[in-house]
């Protein structure tokens, strides 16, 4: 009788411990959950990261090296924007002391002189994506050499060929094939097809509104 008095007892604490052991787990603050929203517009998402950055890293290697050196004197740089606002970046380029010298305006981006010793303060404004130094292009000869055209030609056997018989698929802006570069010896176009994979379908009228894919396809079947 007694142990089974004994048991009882035992089974009724370890319940009444079962119960109290829910109630807690019951009574536990909740995890939190972060949750994540995506920048409304691609715009916003550069705008935030370029706000990450810091300054040193908004700036091309080679300026950062011409800003030990070249104290108190001024450099020309490409600016990157993030704002787009020409008002807004006429009055940054002017707080600044910088001089606009072109803008890139479908490419959102300005060269502008600015004095060496403002470019890190410049660089860390939210406005500004990235300073790069505004280096000199070089001419490297003509086209016929540094594309290899006149060392083909002086190998032997080479000295003859011009093409004929090769076929060239170009995809551009559309090719003008009523233009003389592209007609034969015998007065016909070379252009076979023009097919148009935009929306618009095919219209096979020759037409090229922006004119790079008949400068493209010129140089390329030029008759040598």
């Amino acid at each position: 009788m007694k142990n089974f008095a004994g048991k009882k007892l035992f089974w009724l604490i370890a319940g009444c411990l079962i119960a109290f052991s829910v109630l807690l787990i019951d009574q536990a603050p909740k995890p939190q959950i972060a949750e994540y929203k995506a920048p409304a517009t691609a715009e916003h998402a550069t705008n935030n990261f370029s706000q990450r950055q810091t300054a040193s890293e908004k700036i091309s290697s080679d300026l950062h090296e011409r800003i030990g050196k070249l104290q108190g004197e001024r450099v020309s740089v490409i600016v990157q924007l993030n704002d787009g606002n020409d008002a807004a970046i006429e009055r940054l380029l002017e707080n600044y002391g910088a001089r606009e010298e072109n803008n890139f305006e479908n490419l959102g981006a300005r060269a502008i002189e600015i004095s060496v010793d403002q470019l890190e303060a410049f660089a860390a404004r939210n406005e500004v994506g990235y300073v790069s130094l505004n280096r000199d292009s070089e001419w490297l000869g003509h086209i016929d050499t540094t594309t290899g055209t006149s060392a083909m030609r002086s190998q032997t056997g080479n000295n003859n060929f011009d093409g004929t018989g090769i076929g060239i698929a170009i995809i551009d802006s559309s090719v003008f094939d009523s233009h003389a570069a592209f007609l034969g010896t015998n007065g016909n176009k070379r252009v076979l097809i023009d097919k148009d994979f935009t929306v618009l379908g095919s219209s096979g009228n020759g037409d090229d509104y922006y004119g790079h894919g008949t400068h493209v396809a010129a140089n390329s079947s030029e008759k040598i």
